[in-house]
């Protein structure tokens, strides 16, 4: 199981938050990004992906670095808003952080959950039963975690907001196949 919180926790997937001093409305924050970083939010923001073959070259479009980086030079940097890291967290854990779920969850002080949690390999969500008739949950959502077993999701973490996995459906990563086209966007 993987969680991301916070920008901070975009680090291990190319995102590295710098300063909040560089907005002049006060709600974003400058960041810079690594190859990772760039494909990820590329793909959050619908953009094309058009790697270099500089890697440390930053793309056309996007604002320079400030700092060179370290094991992954950085090649960019942009403006993240706390609103930006849901989404941007949920690609990152389905497409380059090796999980086959993201569950976003309601904050929840009681329990300090983390906004999204990445499954992966065995461990598993089943969304709680619900019976039509009387409108009613019969049952808890369940959680197995490789290190946990099996248990009740409400043990562990805060009310699920959302559960999103990548279909079986024809697709180039996280966009859709056209079925009469072929094409993805």
């Amino acid at each position: 199981m993987k969680s991301i919180n916070s920008l901070r926790d975009l680090e291990q997937y190319g995102i590295y938050p710098l300063t909040g001093e560089a907005d002049n409305l006060s709600f974003r924050t400058l960041c810079e990004v690594d190859m990772r970083g760039y494909k990820i939010l590329c793909e959050v923001w619908g953009m094309r992906y058009t790697p270099t073959a500089d890697l440390t070259q930053t793309p056309p479009g996007w604002a320079e670095n400030w700092n060179s980086g370290g094991k992954y030079p950085h090649i960019a940097s942009v403006m993240i808003s706390e609103h930006m890291i849901e989404p941007i967290s949920i690609i990152a854990l389905l497409t380059v952080g090796n999980c086959h779920t993201a569950i976003t969850v309601e904050p929840d002080p009681k329990w300090h959950s983390p906004g999204t949690i990445g499954l992966q390999n065995d461990e598993s969500y089943t969304h709680a039963p619900f019976d039509c008739e009387s409108g009613k949950y019969t049952g808890p959502a369940m959680v197995n975690l490789d290190h946990f077993g099996e248990r009740e999701w409400s043990d562990c973490y805060g009310k699920v907001k959302r559960v999103f996995t990548i279909g079986n459906h024809p697709h180039r990563g996280t966009r859709n196949v056209h079925a009469m086209s072929g094409r993805a966007h």
